[in-house]
Order: C-alpha cells, then sequence, then structure tokens
C-alpha cells in the first residue's frame, strides 16, 4: 500500500483558499522558507504521525500532526494570516481527495504565537491533526 504526503493535501488546500492566496499568494512551504522570501508566508512540516493499529495489516488511517506557522511584518497581519489558515483547515470536509491524499478529516489542536526578536518578525504557530486514509 503506497503511502502519501500529507504536505502534498496542505498545499491544495491553500492553493484552493482564496483568502489564503489573497494574503501570501503561492507562499507556503512545507519545511522551511527561503531566508529571504517576502513577508507574508507560511510555513508547515509534519510534528508526528500515529498510526491505527491493525492486527492483520497496515494501517489504514493515520493521525498526522502538522504544525502550520504563519509569519507577517506585523501583529495585524499575523493575525489575518492565521485566521485565514484555520478557517481553510480545521474541520476539513471528510471522505474528500485533494492533492493525491484522501483527508478523513482535520482537527484543530493548538496555537501559540511569538515575535521573533532578531528580526521583529511575527509568528503564530498552529497544530492540526490531519487524519489520512489509505
Amino acid at each position: 500500500m503506497a503511502r502519501t504526503n500529507v504536505t502534498y493535501a496542505l498545499k491544495a488546500i491553500f492553493d484552493a483558499d482564496a483568502t489564503v492566496t489573497g494574503i501570501v499568494g503561492t507562499k507556503h512551504y512545507a519545511g522551511r522558507a527561503l531566508q529571504e522570501t517576502a513577508l507574508p508566508y507560511i510555513v508547515f512540516d509534519i510534528v508526528s504521525n500515529e498510526p491505527t493499529n491493525e492486527k492483520d495489516g497496515a494501517s489504514p488511517v493515520d493521525a498526522v500532526r502538522v504544525q502550520v506557522d504563519c509569519y507577517a511584518a506585523t501583529y495585524l497581519g499575523v493575525e489575518a494570516l492565521n485566521d485565514a489558515v484555520r478557517d481553510a483547515l480545521d474541520a476539513y470536509p471528510t471522505a474528500t481527495t485533494i492533492g493525491g491524499v484522501k483527508i478523513d478529516g482535520i482537527l484543530y489542536i493548538t496555537e501559540n504565537g511569538a515575535i521573533e526578536e532578531d528580526t521583529d518578525i511575527y509568528r503564530r504557530s498552529s497544530d492540526y491533526q490531519v487524519r489520512i486514509k489509505y
């Protein structure tokens, strides 16, 4: 059974959301953004993957925890971007295939914010659980 990468689904969801693309265009990156990337932008990464235990075979559903970091030049800018990301992801419809990935739901877990002291860039980090069906 081929395993798919949740990052394909996240990129497709962000690309399809008019509010997110209105703020960042296509500046959403898996893992990291280049240092010279203009603000605002999104960086997302897989934090963990918890498979469903099956005694007779591979996991049919994985619960993938994803961290989504929003970056902007102002507090209001990072809040607007974070809100747009949450609206795009939280309670995403189940039984949807996007970016070649079968989504069984996306749940918002937590968030926190900070200002990057050395650069004065505002950051808001949010965690989501993305359930992937195989």
